[in-house]
């Protein structure tokens, strides 16, 4: 069961562990608008919303811990990495402030694991999704920019070098290993979860505490 919450302070929090009861719950953090190319102040905002959702969510009364995934970009992560394929052991070695603010994202969700509201957090690194619902206002998302210049009718130009590869995920694929599955089995209700976006950004499991 999914619910969307909309969390803008401690309360909202509240309000959600009363909805999930005994349940297990998870909440998965998809929201963001920054790229590659965004400058840190934008992206330092991004952060400063994520920490704001997780002190609301470590402050609230939950009956039973639950689960946080965040999605970040492994296209950022390992920029400068020459090495392929990177692997969960492959040192982070992002070039721009979108891959350094990701990782920092990371760090804030994974200092949150094992505490009394969060009995694990899990980091979801993806890269190159296309699907649905993509925003075609941002200079990101090389399918979306693809199939608009065909039914428009425009020139699309793209400008990589010769050698560059690229292999694509759906969005729904994207977002099925970010859905946290129990440990183990259960009676208990399904889990309801708490989307923070509509659609997922960016699919690997990296790091899981």
């Amino acid at each position: 069961e999914f619910r969307r919450v909309l969390f803008r302070s401690r309360n909202d929090a509240e309000q959600f562990a009363r909805f999930v009861g005994t349940r297990r719950w998870s909440v998965i953090w998809l929201a963001g608008r920054g790229i590659v190319g965004s400058p840190a102040g934008e992206l330092e905002h991004e952060s400063t919303c994520l920490a704001s959702l997780l002190d609301a969510i470590e402050g609230a009364d939950f009956a039973r811990p639950g689960v946080f995934v965040i999605a970040s970009s492994a296209g950022a992560v390992y920029a400068a990495c020459g090495t392929s394929p990177k692997t969960e052991w492959t040192v982070p070695s992002p070039t721009s402030a979108y891959g350094f603010a990701k990782l920092d994202q990371e760090r804030m969700v994974l200092e949150k694991s094992n505490t009394a509201a969060l009995a694990r957090t899990v980091v979801v690194r993806i890269a190159n999704v296309y699907g649905f619902g993509q925003d075609d206002r941002k200079p990101q998302g090389l399918v979306t920019h693809l199939c608009r210049a065909v039914l428009l009718r425009r020139p699309f130009n793209l400008y990589v070098p010769l050698d560059t590869r690229r292999h694509y995920v759906s969005a729904s694929a994207a977002a099925a290993p970010a859905s946290p599955a129990p440990s183990a089995p259960s009676a208990a209700p399904s889990a309801p979860s708490a989307p923070a976006a509509e659609a997922p950004k960016q699919p690997s499991l990296l790091d899981s505490q």
